[in-house]
C-alpha cells in the first residue's frame, strides 16, 4: 500500500467513527433491527483493519455504544453472538503482554531506583543551595588560617635551618680543628704540658655540643615538615551535625562518608577550588620534605664526625636506617617519609633522581675538607627548595584571596 493510500485510510476511519458512534448511540432502534449486519460490517471494516490505531479505537467505539444505556438489550444479543470473539483474541494478546510485563525475569524498578533517577524536589534544591551559601564563608575562614599557618611554618623552616647551618658550621670548624691540632706549630705554647691534649678535650667537647644543636634542629625541622602536612589534610570544610538541624555548623573533620568537603568542586573565593588549593600545597610540601630527606643525610655525616679512635669507640657511628632520637621513625612516618620496605626513611633525592642504600653508606675514614664543604654548601642552598616557585605559589594563593600572606 502506498502512503497516499495509507493516508486516504486514516482519514476515512477518522470520518467513520464519528459517524458510527452517531449511529449506535442516538438511532437505538435502528441500531436493534439489525445487529447482525451492523456488528457484521463493523467487525470486517474496523476490528479486523490492518492499522492498529483504528483497531483500538474500534474498541473504544465498542464500548460505547455497548454500554449506552439505551442499546441494553443490543448488547444482550452481543454477549450471545460470535462478534464477542475478536476483541476478547485482543485481550488475551493484551493479558500475554501484561503478564510478561509482570514476571520476575523483568522485576519493576523499585522506589528507591525511582527516587534515584527522579530530579531533586524545588525544596531539596533550595536546602542544597542554602547550604552553599553558609559554607563558602567558612571555607574562605578556614583555608585563610591554614595558608596563613602554612607561611608560619615556611618562616620557622627557615630559620631553623639557618640555626642549624650555623652550628653545623662550628661543628665542621671544631672538628676541623681537633684534627690538625697534632701537627700545629704551636709556638711558644708547645712548652706548655700536655697543651695539645688539653686544647682536643676542649674541642671535643665543644663537638659534642654542636652535635647535640645540629640534631635538635633536624628534629625542629621534622617536627615543621610535620604540621605542613597535617595543614594539607585540614584544607577541606564538612557540615556539622544533623542535616535537618535549623543551626548549621562546620568542621575540619568529616562526620558523613558522602560529605566530601570541598563544596561539590565550587570556587571558594574567585576562581580556585579547594583541591586546586591542596594541589598548590602539596606542591609547597613536597619541596620541604625532599629537602628534610636531603638535610638528615648532611646531619647523619655530621653525627659521625669523630677523630678521636678512643671517643669513637665510645659512640656508635650512625647509618641511615638507625633512629636519630627516639620517636624520630614515628614523626618520619606521619610525614609519609618512611619507607616500610626498606624499613627506613626515604632515600634522598637530587633532580629527580635517589639515592640508594649504596650510595649514602660511610667510607672508611673521615670526610676530608672539601667534602665537609659540600655538606655546608648544600645545608646553604637547599636545592631541593625552589624559593621562586614558593614565593609563586603565595602570591597566587594571596591573589585568590585578596589577602595579604606574607
Amino acid at each position: 500500500m502506498s502512503m497516499k493510500d495509507c493516508l486516504f485510510a486514516l482519514n476515512r476511519e477518522r470520518i467513520i467513527l464519528p459517524v458510527m458512534l452517531d449511529v449506535g448511540t442516538n438511532n437505538e432502534k435502528l441500531l436493534g433491527e439489525s445487529v447482525s449486519f451492523f456488528f457484521a460490517e463493523y467487525n470486517s471494516r474496523l476490528q479486523e483493519s490492518p492499522n492498529y490505531i483504528t483497531r483500538r479505537q474500534a474498541i473504544k467505539l465498542l464500548g460505547d455504544i455497548l454500554l449506552d444505556h439505551s442499546n441494553s438489550a443490543v448488547m444482550t444479543r452481543y454477549d450471545k453472538s460470535k462478534h464477542l470473539q475478536l476483541p476478547m483474541a485482543d485481550k488475551e494478546v493484551q493479558k500475554k503482554m501484561q503478564s510478561l510485563q509482570d514476571s520476575p525475569s523483568t522485576p519493576s524498578p523499585s522506589s528507591s531506583e525511582i527516587e534515584k533517577h527522579t530530579p531533586q524536589s524545588a525544596g531539596s534544591r533550595l536546602s542544597s543551595l542554602s547550604l552553599n551559601r553558609l559554607w563558602r564563608p567558612a571555607a574562605q575562614r578556614n583555608l585563610r588560617n591554614q595558608w596563613l599557618r602554612l607561611v608560619s611554618f615556611r618562616d620557622q623552616w627557615l630559620s631553623i635551618s639557618s640555626n642549624g647551618r650555623l652550628h653545623a658550621t662550628s661543628l665542621v670548624n671544631t672538628h676541623l680543628s681537633e684534627r690538625y691540632i697534632p701537627d700545629m706549630d704551636l709556638g711558644a705554647l708547645s712548652k706548655m704540658p700536655e697543651i695539645r691534649l688539653k686544647a682536643c678535650e676542649k674541642l671535643s667537647q665543644q663537638q659534642d655540643l654542636h652535635r647535640r644543636k645540629v640534631l635538635s634542629s633536624y628534629r625542629d625541622m621534622v617536627m615543621v615538615i610535620s604540621h605542613m602536612v597535617n595543614v594539607c589534610g585540614s584544607m577541606r570544610c564538612f557540615s556539622k551535625g544533623p542535616s535537618g538541624s535549623p543551626l548549621v555548623q562546620f568542621s575540619s573533620q568529616p562526620e558523613d562518608e558522602s560529605d566530601a568537603g570541598d563544596g561539590g568542586g565550587i570556587a571558594v573565593f574567585s576562581f580556585m577550588s579547594i583541591p586546586a588549593f591542596e594541589q598548590l600545597a602539596e606542591e609547597l610540601v613536597k619541596m620541604f620534605s625532599l629537602e628534610l630527606c636531603m638535610k638528615r643525610l648532611i646531619v647523619l655525616e655530621l653525627l659521625s664526625l669523630s677523630c678521636n679512635e678512643a671517643a669513637n669507640a665510645q659512640k656508635p657511628t650512625f647509618v641511615w636506617v638507625d633512629e636519630f632520637y627516639q620517636g624520630e621513625f614515628d614523626e618520619l612516618t606521619a610525614c609519609n617519609l618512611f619507607s616500610e620496605e626498606n624499613c627506613g626513611p626515604l632515600f634522598p633525592k637530587m633532580n629527580g633522581c635517589e639515592l640508594d642504600s649504596c650510595s649514602i653508606i660511610r667510607l672508611n675514614g673521615l670526610p676530608d675538607r672539601e667534602t665537609l664543604q659540600v655538606y655546608l654548601a648544600a645545608w646553604l642552598v637547599e636545592p631541593n627548595i625552589n624559593m621562586s616557585r614558593v614565593e609563586q605559589i603565595f602570591a597566587a594563593v594571596s591573589a585568590e584571596m585578596h589577602a595579604n600572606l606574607s
